[in-house]
């Protein structure tokens, strides 16, 4: 009785396991793919403020 007892904690214990390490990686694929986003959205605001203050520095100087 008692080997059939620790057979099922041990399988319990490992879906736990597993079920953390799927919630995890889930998770770190989530904040790598919105990390891209906002690296992404962050080059294209500062290009187009690049642009701006060129123009603006083009004006001053003429």
């Amino acid at each position: 009785m008692e080997t059939k007892e620790r057979g099922s904690v041990a399988v319990i214990v490992t879906v736990t396991i597993l079920f953390i390490l799927i919630i995890l990686s889930s998770f770190l694929v989530y904040t790598s793919s919105r990390r891209r986003a906002q690296l992404k959205e962050t080059e294209i605001i500062s290009n187009s403020y690049d642009g701006k203050v060129q123009e603006i520095y083009n004006e001053i100087v003429e």
